[in-house]
């Protein structure tokens, strides 16, 4: 027969109703289940009940197992009873729940779990835990029996699709999904190089190529695992549509398109192998932009080089390419030599053998366009074509005494000396005769300043105008005696017939003595008798006349006692 003790003898025995959760045991037989026969039972007890507690206890995890190390706490002091049945039975610190420090639990809440609410973690489908399944309240919300990998929570939503494994935390922190900052490409079995460390992860992880289905969420998951990048063809378009059997890592790299790895690509395997100036020239140059031109035309040096010569090179008559007279070295020097020269219509010869040839062949304009060419052909081949005039002959009437044209003195071995010798000066006004032969040439062609303007076939200026040295030409102070040499007899003659011309009594071997000059004839006193071997001096007075020494001709008296003292007979004298 069970005891039955009135009501208010219980309420003597307890100290007031147990929660809704501890109802079952209420009573005061029952009392003993939880606070056993001494102060340091209870906990023993509590934990045989919750064995969720018990478990994390002996795990030593969680809030329990920090306060189960400390003696004497007791589960009343968080937990206390016996305040009826609508009493919560957790003593949460001033602010509730919002103000548990949580790293006491074992788990600090950082970067964004700190900002999220207790409800959105201490849900039923998160407690996965050992410590959940013996937890009494199965399939309902509760502090217990959640787990500390990233799985536990987020493993339903995982937006690598478990291609990545459970170790979120080898490429992801509590600062957020994205960027995930722990992850290094370098580490993956594709390191990112070049361009490819700048693309988005989306770009490759999310390309239409791998065909990621919409999720429900309206959504697609990127793929991590598996992707292929054996070939750089996976997720490049090939620009040169087949045409290279080769893999594109044999001439391209990660650091751009156009940018050509010249260690793995030998370009002496295609049909046209790089020398010279060719090695040096960018792959641009030739293929375009992004390789454009796979395969440019080279059968002629015109398919990629301008015309320099305005279409108009030709050897032995027939139009040649580029290659006839250069090479893949560089344009200039050509390897046109001066022996194929000496087939065209100027040969070259003497000082021309060592002109260059940008010194004829100038730079010039193109007739009817602005083009720059460079001259190879020209209308005429005179020296006047390319040589300036040092003598002041062009446009100037030659007369009888010299032609215009260079050739008729001179060579092109140099232009001095001249062909003009003694006999050649014979078919000019002045032949030379007597002591003239050895009169040095510029004593009468004298030098005088002119402006040079050197200038190429073709007219073409080659140089600024610069002053040289002309010589004349022209007897420019005439043929006459006088016109060279200074009388020394001043006006004695000049009241003659021929007007005192030097050559009526002087040749051209020398100006004493007068060779032609007659006494008999041509003075007004003759020689006669005891005057023939009287020397000249001796009547022909030399006088200083304003500081010029010179020979008195005429008027010399001619009567005897002007020359001689007269004795006169039966004078004494």
């Amino acid at each position: 027969m069970a005891l039955i003790l009135p009501t208010f003898t219980i309420a003597q025995i307890s100290p007031g109703p147990l929660s809704r959760a501890h109802q079952s045991l209420e009573g005061p037989t029952q009392c003993a289940k939880c606070h056993g026969t001494s102060a340091e039972a209870m906990p023993r007890l509590c934990l045989a009940c919750h064995k969720e507690l018990e478990w994390l206890v002996a795990q030593r995890r969680g809030l329990h197992a920090r306060e189960a190390k400390t003696s004497g706490t007791s589960c009343a002091s968080c937990h206390p009873e016996h305040a009826g049945r609508a009493f919560e039975m957790i003593a949460w610190p001033a602010g509730g729940e919002l103000k548990f420090d949580h790293r006491g639990a074992g788990w600090p809440l950082e970067g964004k779990h700190a900002a999220i609410g207790c409800a959105k973690c201490h849900r039923s489908e998160f407690r996965t835990g050992p410590a959940a399944a013996l937890s009494p309240r199965k399939g309902s919300a509760g502090w217990v029996g959640l787990e500390r990998t990233c799985v536990s929570c987020h493993g339903r939503g995982d937006p690598h699709a478990n291609s990545l494994g459970p170790a979120c935390q080898q490429c992801h922190n509590v600062a957020g999904w994205i960027p995930a900052p722990k992850f290094d490409h370098a580490q993956s079995r594709y390191p990112l190089t070049g361009k490819h460390s700048d693309v988005s992860c989306g770009r490759c992880h999310l390309a239409a190529s791998l065909n990621i289905p919409v999720g429900a969420n309206g959504k697609r998951v990127p793929r991590f695992k598996p992707l292929s990048f054996a070939e750089c063809s996976t997720c490049h378009a090939d620009l040169h549509r087949g045409q290279f059997a080769a893999k594109c890592s044999t001439c391209h790299v990660t650091r751009g398109f156009d940018v050509i790895d010249r260690r793995d690509f030998n370009h002496a395997t295609t049909r046209y192998p790089l020398l010279g100036k060719h090695r040096t020239a960018s792959c641009e140059s030739c293929h375009g932009r992004g390789m454009a031109k796979p395969k440019p035309a080279f059968e002629t040096c015109a398919a990629c080089h301008a015309n320099v010569h305005d279409s108009v090179a030709t050897l032995a008559r027939a139009r040649v390419d580029c290659a006839a007279c250069h090479r893949v070295d560089g344009f200039t020097p050509a390897t046109f030599t001066i022996a194929q020269h000496q087939r065209t219509r100027f040969p070259l010869n003497g000082e021309h053998e060592h002109v260059a040839c940008a010194a004829c062949h100038t730079r010039t304009t193109a007739a009817g366009s602005a083009k720059k060419v460079i001259r190879l052909k020209f209308s005429e081949v005179r020296c006047a074509a390319c040589h300036s005039d040092p003598h002041r002959v062009v446009g100037v009437a030659a007369a009888r005494d010299f032609t215009t044209e260079c050739e008729s003195c001179h060579t092109s071995v140099a232009f001095r000396p001249t062909t003009i010798g003694i006999a050649a000066h014979a078919r000019f006004a002045f032949p030379l005769e007597g002591a003239h032969r050895a009169v040095p040439c510029a004593t009468c062609h004298t030098t005088f300043t002119t402006v040079n303007r050197p200038r190429g076939r073709g007219g073409s200026l080659l140089g600024a105008p610069r002053p040289i040295g002309g010589v004349a030409l022209n007897a420019v102070r005439g043929t006459t005696c006088a016109a060279c040499h200074q009388t020394p007899h001043g006006t004695q003659f000049s009241s003659r017939a021929d007007g005192g011309r030097c050559d009526a009594c002087h040749g051209s071997d020398a100006f004493a003595p007068a060779p032609k000059f007659n006494h008999d004839r041509d003075a007004a006193f003759a020689l006669a008798g005891a005057h023939r071997p009287v020397a000249c001096a001796r009547c022909h007075r030399t006088e200083t006349v304003a500081g010029v020494a010179r020979v008195t001709y005429r008027p010399v008296p001619h009567r005897c006692e002007d020359c001689h003292a007269v004795k006169l007979r039966g004078t004494g004298g």
